[in-house]
């Protein structure tokens, strides 16, 4: 059986970082999500090549991005947003592509995307301030070992929403905010 951390020293360790994130990072995280849907939602346009398409809507744009997000860096992600709008096989893994595919044919996103992080993307790319998006980075900054076990990510993300808390911030603008300082910008 699993021991879980400390979960308070979890929630010291983001208010430490925080305390540590440059004044722009903080502004690159308060404007990450928007600023993602955004350049998403420009590349389905491309990728479609028309400007007018019931298929662009920010909650599709939203989760078709959320469903290729598995092992993409950034870059990658909108290039295969722009291959499924454009009808192309996107360079991801296989089942990323398929539930991409389904919510562009109108599958509701949070009926397919599964796993905490991916649904938690989705939402934050949506305006949801209180989703937290937790990747390897954060589980590495958090000293706890990523794995698939939903107690861990609901803990971790449990202690940074605290955190955010405490920081007067929302938890989606202050996990972006650590992200970026972590990876040394927003990609």
């Amino acid at each position: 059986m699993r021991v879980l951390p400390d979960w308070s020293a979890v929630t010291r360790i983001f208010l430490t970082t925080w305390g540590q994130v440059s004044p722009e990072h903080r502004l690159e995280g308060a404007s990450w999500y928007p600023r993602a849907l955004r350049d998403a939602t420009l590349r389905a346009y491309v990728g479609l090549g028309s400007l007018r398409s019931e298929r662009v809507t920010p909650s599709k744009v939203a989760g078709i991005t959320a469903a290729l997000s598995p092992r993409l860096p950034w870059a990658k992600n909108l290039d295969a947003v722009e291959d499924v709008y454009a009808g192309r096989q996107p360079k991801t893994l296989g089942a990323s592509a398929r539930v991409a595919r389904r919510i562009l044919h109108g599958t509701p996103p949070l009926d397919v995307l599964t796993g905490p992080k991916v649904a938690s993307f989705y939402r934050g790319l949506i305006g949801d301030t209180q989703a937290v998006c937790l990747d390897v980075h954060m589980f590495r900054l958090a000293g706890v070992e990523q794995t698939s076990d939903v107690r861990l990510y609901s803990g971790v993300a449990a202690s940074l929403r605290r955190a955010a808390r405490g920081a007067g911030i929302p938890p989606r603008d202050f996990q972006a905010g650590l992200w970026c300082h972590v990876r040394g910008g927003g990609e």
